[in-house]
């Protein structure tokens, strides 16, 4: 029996139905299972190593195959081979000290097709599930030894589309006796999702105890009239600016300092330039605490786009500065090996003896 997607509560049930004990073997198995990868219930110390059946209780705790790797100046990015054959993308950044930020995939592809970007070549191929999306924190700390401490979902697919099964994640990421990441530690980028926004704020509302009014949440707008932004980014055409706005206005996170981003793909002729920047400074009044993520386009294959030149990137983060809007300008980490924002896209494992 693999425990990987266990909450604490369905542990403890399984203990209570094994008569293994009670809530503090649950609790230690749980704590176990997520922080270290051991699967042993019923004794005080765990003899079983890292992700290694328990003797004698028929647990496992199964981490899918590291199926390829590739580092550039500190940046790791991992291919997980799933049992299907498929494969999931990671990215481990190095924050500085002994930290470090994960990019989480969330699908194996994606609906949306924007045009900036090597996932929605793909299509939507599945979703990952809860599992899978817990197995990429733990390979990255208990494969990799990387102590993680912030969670961004930026890495393959549109995480609302999958919304169960990563916030199911997040649940256990965040559980106090599991891998015990706040929730203000953990990003959602979306693509402009307005069914997904909403059911995250309806949640947020709900279940406050759970803190989900302190997750981030990155938007994906890179276009801030509903022309210039359909044409790269279909999901425009089903949930424009103004809806797309509204809803943001609804969130939990709106008016909260640090909670709330719009990203910005600087594309040269496409999405910079003079005209472009006063539209995204109509579009962000309203936001009193908004941030704009400025990230130069990274190439991918065969796309077509070019980032603009540094100088341009200067005109157009000193104009939204001068607006007074708080904007940073991302320095890519990752580019060289196809780690960096919108140049994740594997499938399987036809791409790993290229890494």
């Amino acid at each position: 029996m693999n425990l990987l997607g266990y909450t604490y509560e369905d542990i403890l049930a399984l203990v209570k139905e094994n008569k293994m004990g009670g809530r503090e073997e649950a609790k230690k198995l749980f704590s176990d299972l997520y922080g270290e990868g051991r699967c042993e219930a019923g004794r005080k110390q765990a003899s079983s190593s890292p992700m290694q059946p328990g003797p004698g209780n028929g647990f496992v705790c199964d981490l899918p195959p590291v199926s390829g790797s590739i580092e550039e100046g500190g940046t790791i990015k991992f291919l997980l081979k799933l049992e299907d054959g498929l494969e999931t993308e990671s990215i481990i950044l190095p924050m500085g000290g002994r930290y470090n930020t994960l990019c989480i995939s969330s699908q194996i592809g994606c609906r949306w097709s924007c045009a900036f970007c090597e996932t929605g070549k793909m299509g939507l191929i599945r979703n990952l599930t809860k599992v899978e999306i817990l197995a990429q924190l733990m390979t990255a700390e208990l494969v990799y030894k990387k102590p993680i401490r912030n969670i961004v979902f930026m890495g393959m697919g549109e995480a609302f589309d999958n919304f169960d099964n990563v916030l199911g994640a997040i649940d256990i990421f965040t559980h106090p006796w599991a891998m015990n990441i706040p929730k203000k530690s953990i990003c959602i980028s979306t693509v402009g999702n307005v069914q997904g926004i909403s059911r995250l704020t309806e949640l947020a509302r709900k279940e406050r105890d759970k803190n989900y009014h302190k997750l981030h949440l990155a938007v994906s707008l890179n276009g801030a009239d509903d022309a210039a932004r359909s044409h790269l980014m279909p999901v425009n055409r089903r949930w424009p600016l103004a809806e797309l706005k509204e809803s943001l206005m609804e969130t939990e996170q709106f008016g909260r300092k640090d909670l709330l981003y719009f990203e910005y793909i600087m594309i040269k002729g496409v999405t910079d330039g003079e005209e472009n920047g006063r539209k995204l400074i109509d579009f962000a009044k309203g936001f009193p605490k908004i941030t704009v993520n400025l990230i130069p386009f990274n190439p991918g294959r065969d796309s077509g786009f070019e980032k603009p030149t540094a100088e341009e990137l200067e005109r157009f983060h000193e104009q939204l500065l001068t607006a007074g809007i708080r904007v940073f300008t991302r320095n890519s980490q990752g580019e060289r090996i196809m780690a960096a924002c919108g140049q994740l896209g594997n499938r399987k494992s036809e791409n790993t003896d290229k890494m």
